[in-house]
């Protein structure tokens, strides 16, 4: 509805919500907010906690960070970065987490991942990916993404 009133008047439209992935549906331009203050990062993995050591603490896992980040109450990475595993990788990637499928949903010709692991991750794959990994609901994968894929504010 609110597309097509955008398009059949030429307006543009300013849109609110608390529902992220509702927004990001919707929108051709999304602007987050944090405290009221715009944030450049994604917020569909959105946690928050504490930097400690260079590590982001959630209180239900802790998150590895470059080593130059000293402060922030929220960190956020972006679905794309994050890699679906079916077995921990051999690699640089800091971030690992073993989990458990929760969501499959088609979006805008991906496939988005939903899991469970310790805190929920939102992860962007393509459909042959989803085939690849076999797959299914319940099923165990591991979260990766590499430290530098974090954001903190």
């Amino acid at each position: 509805l609110m597309i097509d009133y955008a398009k059949q008047r030429a307006r543009t439209v300013v849109f609110s919500t608390h529902d992220r992935l509702h927004g990001l549906a919707l929108a051709d331009d999304v602007v987050s907010l944090i405290d009221g203050r715009p944030v450049m990062a994604p917020l569909i993995n959105l946690f928050h906690g504490r930097v400690r050591d260079s590590h982001f603490e959630t209180g239900k896992i802790v998150i590895h960070l470059p080593q130059d980040v000293r402060q922030g109450s929220h960190a956020s990475v972006d679905p794309a970065e994050i890699v679906l595993s079916t077995s921990p990788l051999a690699s640089s990637i800091r971030n690992s987490f073993p989990g458990r499928v929760v969501m499959i949903a088609e979006e805008a010709g991906r496939v988005r991942i939903s899991v469970d692991a310790g805190e929920k991750f939102h992860a962007l794959i393509t459909e042959e990916s989803l085939k690849d990994l076999e797959l299914h609901l319940g099923k165990t994968v591991w979260v990766n993404f590499k430290a530098t894929a974090i954001k903190i504010f």
